[in-house]
């Protein structure tokens, strides 16, 4: 299933009854990935629990969510607009792991500098010393995995994007052998769950964004 729209004093709100003035049609696709086939690299990266049951229902999420995304979006095109002329942008590339094709798109691959560059637009910058997350290490790490047949990348960089500038973070880089064995266990264990009798629960974090979202704006399920 898919996201369908967000909530609003504690209301859903369809996407469709939103004017395009407020929200773009090309937004929305955005939002609702519209064009995503395969099991994505996001469907991996956090709460797969959260993961398997936005395949099973729909939903709506608190407008907080669709902000960051959409600064994330700006970002992303601010960048590509503006970018190095060599580098390959928004494309979608893809893998199959254990007969399930996984896909990924990065912001940015630079392939003269073997570097991979992603955007975040987080609700307030990092520290200059703070050390990069785990889950956006995970991230670039595994696009290095989904193009390492085409490219060669040795350099994995996360610009974290705010109103009054960005903090470049250094990634770490590691073995693809390590990637490609994660891998293998998330896509496993993604499959596990959406065939099991726990199938479309949620997870026992109330930390989880996916599932919980926050207590004063939880996601709205249809089930």
């Amino acid at each position: 299933m898919s996201l369908k729209g967000i909530v609003v004093d504690g209301e859903p709100v369809d996407f469709k009854d939103i004017p395009d003035d407020v929200l773009p049609p090309e937004v929305v696709n955005s939002l609702i990935r519209a064009d995503r086939s395969g099991l994505h690299v996001s469907d991996l990266q956090y709460c797969l629990y959260g993961s398997v049951r936005q395949k099973m229902y729909d939903y709506y999420v608190p407008v907080k969510q669709i902000w960051n995304i959409t600064r994330g979006n700006a970002w992303d095109k601010f960048i590509a607009d503006n970018g190095e002329p060599d580098g390959i942008y928004g494309q979608e590339f893809e893998r199959t792991v254990n007969g399930v094709v996984v896909v990924g798109t990065p912001d940015i691959v630079l392939p003269k500098k073997k570097s991979i560059r992603d955007a975040k637009a987080p609700g307030w910058l990092p520290k200059s010393d703070s050390p990069p997350k785990p889950y956006y290490t995970w991230q670039l790490n595994a696009y290095r995995w989904l193009v390492s047949e085409l490219f060669d990348i040795d350099e994995l960089v996360l610009y974290n994007c705010g109103p009054h500038g960005y903090l470049k973070q250094q990634m770490p880089v590691w073995a693809l052998d390590k990637i490609d064995t994660d891998m293998k266990s998330r896509v496993n264990k993604f499959l596990t769950i959406k065939d099991s009798p726990y199938a479309g629960d949620i997870c026992d974090d109330p930390r989880c964004f996916i599932c919980y979202s926050s207590k004063d704006e939880p996601t709205i399920w249809v089930e």
